[in-house]
C-alpha cells in the first residue's frame, strides 16, 4: 500500500508540474490521500495532506498573481484534503462498528449465532481435510424460564452474562463460542478428542457452579458431541450435540454427557 501511495503522489505531482499553473491537478491528490485514510490511518493521511497540499503550492506558485493567493490556495487545499481524510477515518471506523455489531449478541458480547455458523463451518471444513477430531459443546442453563419468571429479565441477563464469561474463561485460542439464542450456547472444539473435551468441560461446569448469584446458583444442561468424522452440515452436528444436552436435560439437568461420534454416535462413561 506504502508503494502505492508513493507512486500516485509522485505521478500526480509529476503530471501538475507538467501542466503547469495553467492546468492544477491538485484535486487528484484525493486518491493517495483516500488510500492512505481508508487502508491506514488518520495521522498519516494528515501528513499526507499537508505534503501534497505543499506540492500543489510549489508546483503553482508561478502562476498566483501574490503570495497572498498562493497562500490561501494553499490552506484550500489543505482543509479540504483533512476533512476528506477525517470523514473517510470516521466512516470507516462506523463501518467496521457495524460489521462487529452484526455479528455479536448485544447482552453476552460472544458471536451471534449466525456468526457462529460461519465460523464453524471454516473449522469444520478444515477438520475433514486434516482428519482431526472435533469436539461440539451444546449448553443449556438450567431452569432459566423460573429466573426469569422470579427474579425478573435483569437477573436472567445477569445469568446469561456470569455463563459468557466463564465460558471465555475456558475458551482456548483455538475455540469458537456463541450463544444460539435465549438461554443456549455452543462451543466448537477444534483438533480435541474426547479426553481433552471433558477436562475442559468439567472445569467449566465448576466454574459456571460456582458463581455467586442473589437468587440461587447456575447449573446448566450441557452435551458434548466428539466427532471423529465430521459432518458435512453444521446444523447436523449441532442437532447430535442439542440431542446430547437435552438428554442430560431429561435426567434433571446440571450434568454434562459425552458422546463419541465415528460414524454411529457412541456414549462415553
Amino acid at each position: 500500500m506504502a508503494l502505492l501511495v508513493v507512486s500516485l503522489t509522485v505521478l500526480t505531482a509529476t503530471a501538475d508540474y507538467f501542466f503547469g499553473p495553467e492546468i492544477s491537478l491538485g484535486i487528484f491528490y484525493l486518491a493517495p490521500i483516500s488510500i492512505t485514510a481508508w487502508y491506514g490511518s488518520l495521522l498519516p493521511a494528515l501528513f499526507l495532506s499537508v505534503l501534497c497540499s505543499t506540492l500543489t503550492i510549489l508546483v503553482a506558485q508561478q502562476g498566483w498573481q501574490t503570495t497572498v493567493v498562493m497562500l490561501w490556495g494553499g490552506v484550500a487545499y489543505v482543509v479540504f484534503f483533512i476533512v476528506v481524510s477525517t470523514l473517510l477515518t470516521r466512516l470507516k471506523a462506523v463501518l467496521e462498528s457495524e460489521i462487529v455489531l452484526s455479528r455479536t449478541d448485544h447482552l453476552t458480547g460472544l458471536l451471534n449465532r449466525r456468526a457462529l455458523f460461519e465460523q464453524m463451518e471454516l473449522i469444520f471444513n478444515l477438520a475433514r481435510r486434516q482428519r482431526s477430531p472435533l469436539t461440539l459443546v451444546y449448553l443449556d442453563v438450567d431452569k432459566f424460564k423460573q429466573v426469569n419468571d422470579s427474579a425478573g429479565h435483569k437477573a436472567g441477563d445477569a445469568v446469561l452474562s456470569a455463563v459468557a464469561s466463564s465460558l471465555l474463561k475456558y475458551r482456548r485460542r483455538t475455540d469458537l463460542v456463541g450463544r444460539l439464542g435465549g438461554d443456549e450456547f455452543a462451543l466448537a472444539l477444534p483438533d480435541t478428542d474426547h479426553k481433552a473435551a471433558r477436562t475442559l468441560l468439567d472445569g467449566l461446569n465448576k466454574q459456571i457452579s460456582a458463581v455467586q448469584i442473589p437468587f440461587g446458583k447456575i447449573t446448566c444442561s450441557v452435551g458434548v458431541v466428539t466427532f471423529m468424522a465430521v459432518p458435512s452440515k453444521v446444523t447436523e452436528a449441532i442437532s447430535f450435540a442439542d440431542n446430547c444436552m437435552y438428554e442430560v436435560k431429561q435426567r434433571g439437568g446440571d450434568g454434562i454427557s459425552f458422546v463419541v461420534y465415528n460414524r454411529s454416535p457412541s456414549t462415553v462413561h
